[in-house]
């Protein structure tokens, strides 16, 4: 008759030494088996996605969240853009991570994962970042034109903007480079 043990929990990656002891009775002589080798390779294929947020603005940060098996242990490699890798510990199904520094347009996110049980993988997805809106209002561009002078003054007010105040009028372009904001 054959006996089977179950032996899924003791056996690791990597080469397992295994040795089978059997302890005779009356009719049978005891006998322990010459050492066997069991190679056990990471698993390679295993649920790993990466969750990236909308409606992410210039400024904002963003939470990304990692999702793997619920018996991972180890560290995923998170890298955003041209930023340095961020080393995240994960010990579970999700893992949420915050990521700044975040610039107008896509941003690409790779995560790398991998750990004793299980093999690396690579998941690449893109935060998509808009740009602030501009509103114009009447407190955010000032035209003063005095009635007894030919002189127009045309001020603008966006507070930590940067780039260039625009004027055209009558298909002349007047242009002004914006400081801390404010251009005149």
């Amino acid at each position: 008759k054959n006996t089977e043990i179950d032996i899924s929990d003791l056996i690791v990656v990597g080469n397992n030494n295994v040795t089978i002891f059997y302890e005779g009775n009356d009719k049978y002589e005891n006998k322990t088996s010459e050492k066997q080798i069991i190679p056990i390779d990471k698993q390679d294929e295993y649920s790993f996605d990466v969750v990236v947020p909308s409606g992410v603005k210039v400024g904002d940060d963003a939470n990304i969240t990692i999702k793997l098996p619920s018996d991972v242990n180890g560290n995923a490699l998170v890298y955003v853009g041209s930023q340095d890798p961020i080393t995240v510990p994960v010990n579970g199904e999700s893992t949420m991570v915050p990521v700044s520094g975040l610039v107008a347009g896509n941003n690409t996110v790779k995560v790398v994962f991998s750990d004793d049980k299980y093999a690396e993988q690579t998941v690449i997805k893109n935060i998509t970042v808009e740009k602030l809106p501009v509103e114009i209002t009447n407190n955010t561009i000032v035209v003063n034109a005095p009635s007894d002078s030919a002189t127009l003054a045309v001020s603008i007010n966006i507070p930590g903007a940067e780039g260039n105040l625009t004027v055209i009028i009558n298909n002349k372009t007047f242009t002004e480079k914006l400081e801390n904001g404010t251009a005149t």
